[in-house]
């Protein structure tokens, strides 16, 4: 879990929520900078994502987002 449970996406293209942790049925896009507040760390089989506080769930990959305000 990040330590401050927020996370920046530093994706040039942003990053997609969805309403599953499987990543299936997406609902809202975060565009480059954005900090997002952390309410769970979810694993879908090797995979690990994140939970958001609203709910949804974004990748937990490095390329994608990182720990923290950047």
């Amino acid at each position: 879990m990040p330590k401050n449970k927020e996370i920046t996406v530093i994706a040039a293209r942003g990053v997609q929520a969805y309403k599953n942790k499987n990543l299936t049925r997406k609902t809202k896009a975060y565009k480059q900078g954005t900090h997002l507040r952390v309410k769970a760390i979810v694993k879908h089989n090797l995979t690990t994502r994140y939970q958001l506080s609203n709910g949804y769930f974004v990748s937990a990959n490095k390329k994608l987002v990182i720990q923290g305000k950047a």
